[in-house]
């Protein structure tokens, strides 16, 4: 059923009872419930055996474009029409989902899909996972003046992150802010990252981090900045970039309030691009170490 029990269709009958059946549905819903009954009995005798799906379920349109929103449909920049809720499908724009984190452990996302968060602040209780189930997939953020999707850990303790890459490969993060966190966003093992246009701001630790197990960088047009005076938020090195063959360009990093740390710190590179970018009062604006 696709109305919550008023109205019902056969998906299968006469199958055996081995616990698995596989069903590709193809109408999507957010009020699905499934009806299983003995394959002998009549459907409408009430005293046949039979069971209902406790609650709805939802069945997402087909595609590979995702929708993430706050509260809010205020400041929409993808045509968002309805508040974000996780019981919904985030598949159409008139039913995102409202968490970043609850889209990737429902969905194996693949390459070429993308996920768009609408404008809005997202607390995190607990760090994004990217794994290598979801390698390929795009994050994409607002980009016009004034919008911005913000994800903020609230939690500078050890191993807290905005976005944690593990082992996921040609991830890209597009128009992102991450805070919050004792590194905003970390990336292992995650060869063919790509960051554009994104910031980090006042994490502990780190910004963006890359360790060496990853390969084929890139990473443009991001801004890092930390604000001195409080250990939680003076984000001491904006970028710490260890990857193999990276391109890093046109990207800024500062601090607020008193020099300290270093912008943008490069070690364990080898054949390295790196080109436009700017740093200023951090106490090294440039550290690299590499062979070419």
């Amino acid at each position: 059923s696709a109305d919550d029990g008023a109205t019902w269709s056969l998906i299968g009958d006469n199958e055996i009872n081995d616990g698995i059946y596989a069903w590709n549905p193809e109408t999507f819903t957010l009020m699905g419930r499934i009806r299983l009954i003995d394959a002998a009995a009549n459907p409408s005798d009430p005293n046949a055996v039979a069971d209902v799906s406790d609650d709805v379920f939802t069945v997402g349109a087909a595609g590979n474009v995702y929708y993430i929103n706050d509260a809010s449909v205020a400041g929409t920049e993808f045509g968002i029409t309805n508040p974000g809720n996780n019981a919904n499908s985030g598949t159409t724009l008139a039913d995102p989902m409202a968490s970043l984190n609850a889209l990737l452990n429902v969905y194996d996302l693949n390459p070429g899909d993308k996920v768009y968060v609408d404008s809005g602040v997202y607390d995190l209780p607990t760090n994004i996972r990217i794994l290598a189930q979801d390698s390929g997939v795009e994050i994409i953020g607002p980009s016009s003046l004034g919008h911005s999707a913000t994800f903020n850990r609230g939690n500078v303790n050890e191993g807290q992150f905005g976005i944690e890459l593990r082992s996921a490969k040609n991830v890209t993060l597009r128009n992102v802010r991450v805070t919050g966190a004792q590194s905003g966003v970390v990336a292992y093992d995650a060869d063919g990252l790509k960051v554009y246009n994104s910031l980090f701001f006042n994490n502990a630790v780190y910004g963006l981090y890359v360790e060496t197990d990853t390969i084929n960088v890139v990473i443009s047009g991001n801004t890092a900045y930390g604000t001195t005076g409080n250990g939680a938020i003076d984000q001491e090195n904006g970028f710490y970039l260890r990857g193999d063959r990276m391109t890093v360009s046109n990207n800024i990093s500062y601090k607020v309030g008193n020099q300290l740390g270093t912008g943008i710190w490069i070690d364990s590179a080898d054949e390295l691009t790196v080109f436009g970018n700017l740093a200023y009062n951090n106490n090294n604006g440039y550290t690299i170490t590499t062979s070419q």
